[in-house]
Parts: C-alpha cells; sequence; structure tokens
C-alpha cells in the first residue's frame, strides 16, 4: 500500500473487527452477503470447497448440506478466522461507497503500476546490457515483463474506464437493466479481470522464479539490486491490488448484480 492512499481508505483496510469477540454467523445467510467485503471468509469457504460464486444466492446451511459439510463447524470457522486476524485489513471495506473504493484504488495500486513499469523496464535494460552475459536467464526475464507490461497497463486503463463505472453506477442506481450492458453482464467483465489478474500474478511467479526469489547475485550492482527490489515491490504490491480487486470489490459487485437480477 502506498503513502497516497487516503486516510479514510488506509483505516478502512486496517481494521477488521470488535475487541475479540466471536462474531456470529446467521447459517441462513446467503454466501453472498456473508463473503462481500470479507476476504478471509470467502477464503475459508473457498478452502473448504464452497464456490461463493456458483452459490452466491444460496443460504450458508442449504450450500453446506449440498456438500455434505457441518454448518455448525463451518460458521465457527467463518467466526474464528475473523477473530484471529483482528487488525488485518479489511473489513471496513463492506461500509465504503463503492465510488470512495475504486477511486481510492486507481489512485494508489493503478497509479504505482503505471509508474513503476517504466522505471523497471529502464533498469531492465541496464542490467540486461551489464550482466545478461553472465546471467542469460535475464533474457527471460525481459520476454516476460515486456509480457507484463504490455497487458498490465491496458487491464488498469479497462477498469478505470470500464469497469469501474458501471460497478458505481450499479450501487447508486441500485442496478441497471440487463440489456444496457454490451458484454451480456457485470459478471462477465469481472471474470475477465479476474483471469487478467491470474495471468499477471503467474507472470510474476515466473519472474520470482527466475530470479531466485528475487535475491540479488553475488556480482550485483547497484542497479541489479535495485531491479530485483522494485520487482519485489511490485510483486507485493499487484497481490494486494488485486487481492482488493477480487475478493472485495468484485465480491461486493456481484452481490448487487444478483440482487438486481432477482427483482
Amino acid at each position: 500500500m502506498r503513502g497516497d492512499a487516503a486516510p479514510t481508505y488506509n483505516r478502512c483496510i486496517r481494521t477488521s473487527g470488535r475487541s475479540g469477540q466471536m462474531p456470529r454467523i446467521d447459517t441462513h445467510t446467503p454466501l453472498g452477503q456473508l463473503v462481500a467485503g470479507r476476504p478471509r471468509r470467502a477464503r475459508v469457504l473457498n478452502q473448504l470447497g464452497l464456490d461463493c460464486r456458483a452459490a452466491w444466492r444460496k443460504p450458508l446451511d442449504q450450500a453446506c448440506a449440498e456438500s455434505h459439510l457441518d454448518v455448525e463447524a463451518v460458521a465457527e470457522q467463518l467466526a474464528t478466522s475473523e477473530v484471529q486476524n483482528q487488525g488485518a485489513a479489511d473489513e471496513g471495506l463492506c461500509d465504503m461507497p463503492l465510488q470512495e473504493f475504486v477511486e481510492q484504488i486507481a489512485q494508489t495500486h493503478h497509479r504505482f503500476v503505471r509508474e513503476e513499469l517504466p522505471r523497471l523496464a529502464g533498469l531492465l535494460c541496464r542490467v540486461v546490457e551489464t550482466h545478461a552475459e553472465r546471467h542469460p536467464e535475464l533474457w527471460e526475464v525481459v520476454r516476460v515483463f515486456s509480457e507484463l507490461r504490455t497487458e498490465l497497463l491496458p487491464h488498469v486503463d479497462t477498469e478505470e474506464r470500464i469497469v469501474f463505472p458501471i460497478i458505481v453506477r450499479f450501487e447508486q442506481e441500485q442496478g441497471m437493466r440487463r440489456a444496457r450492458m454490451p458484454w451480456g453482464s457485470l459478471g462477465t467483465l469481472m471474470r475477465m479481470m479476474e483471469q487478467d489478474h491470474s495471468r499477471a500474478l503467474g507472470q510474476l511467479d515466473r519472474i520470482r522464479s527466475l530470479t531466485g526469489g528475487f535475491a540479488p547475485p553475488e556480482d550485483a550492482d547497484p542497479a541489479y539490486t535495485a531491479l530485483l527490489e522494485g520487482f519485489a515491490a511490485l510483486d507485493d504490491d499487484l497481490r494486494k491490488h488485486m487481492a482488493l480487486e477480487d475478493d472485495v470489490l468484485f465480491a461486493r459487485a456481484a452481490l448487487l448484480e444478483s440482487e438486481t437480477s432477482s427483482t
């Protein structure tokens, strides 16, 4: 998370619970309502084999019964995960207006992407000129990073020009008619964005592997060290950035779309 974030946003992503009290999980609540804005809950349910997106409108007790899971045990795991992770960042995001939420993502994470990718590209060129003969793996780093940069910059533009405004309009207008969505549904757009996220993280995993976990070799000069530190920072920020979008923003938007289509 970068220092440009507004205080409200930082506060929302830092605070989570209520002084150690075990939250009560209503087992009749639809999965979509349980996980919207609460990525820890989504992760717990996914680990148990419950696909929140596929069973968005199903109550927890029904989804557990269909998956042959003990609903009380599942509810206890959900509650325990929140208490154990108090102080970690995500629960305040349930109530933040989506307009404010997407603005903060754009001003922090998207801005970081736009600033860092060109800087890292310049560093990488310098490092390749100096070190590629002794470190031929750098040529594969160049290829993978070029793909990442080429795909990620248009991706954040698409989110800001198309996806985020539609999500905000869903909240402000309490949903839009499906006929006004040329892509078929907001869910279709969000799945496309999630696929882009998975690809970007896979590319960073490849760079991490090629560079030995972003560890400078013994003959690294300051530019080489700065490049690997930059890759590590990009990796860290992108994972936070994409978790906020996939597990919080898109989860809340999917709930809005579900409520709209059921009315």
